[in-house]
């Protein structure tokens, strides 16, 4: 008898065990994983944010200073290298500004403002809308781009133009050459 009720009682614990171990289980697959919130921005919209602001207006006014003083003094070179700028300059704004060319370079110069961006905007992590490999379904995305915009200070008009972005694609880089090269 003593050894019937050994019996029963393991089998209950057993029992007790498979019912804790597979409830808690199902517990942690049926809950919602935690996902970062992900700031996400339209590049095309900080490009033109930039090329609207007093700080493009510095970067061109310097340049251009220094191309009259370099002509002052005769440094081809300089003269030959700020030629080459100017062009250069502005097919890279084209590539950000209309199509997804990446920009770091001008987020450089706000880069100690963006994590106020993602505190206001309630963000762990803020990335280009064009540099995503993969991004889950279920993911908990919030567009930034205006947050992002603002940090450059642009004139008025510029936010007109990135509210408009959300209605237009992306030129594609062939396209953009194609520009370029009939110019």
């Amino acid at each position: 008898m003593k050894r019937g009720m050994l019996i029963t009682a393991l089998l209950v614990v057993s029992f007790g065990a498979m019912y804790l171990f597979s409830s808690g289980a199902q517990g942690s697959a049926g809950e919602k994983k935690k996902l970062l919130r992900v700031g996400v921005y339209d590049s095309r919209g900080i490009a033109i944010a930039y090329g609207n602001s007093a700080l493009f207006d510095k970067v061109l006014k310097e340049k251009k200073a220094a191309f009259e003083q370099a002509k002052k003094d005769n440094d081809t070179k300089k003269v030959q290298d700020l030629e080459e700028w100017f062009p250069a300059r502005q097919a890279k704004a084209h590539r950000q500004a209309f199509g997804t060319m990446p920009v770091h370079d001008l987020l450089e110069v706000v880069k100690d403002r963006i994590p106020a961006v993602a505190k206001e905007a309630g963000v762990d992590a803020i990335v280009s809308k064009w540099e995503l490999d993969y991004l889950a379904a279920d993911a908990d995305i919030v567009d930034v781009t205006r947050g992002m915009a603002e940090l450059f200070q642009p004139r008025e008009k510029a936010y007109k133009w990135i509210e408009q972005l959300k209605d237009v694609d992306p030129v594609s880089e062939e396209a953009i050459e194609k520009h370029e090269s009939s110019r």
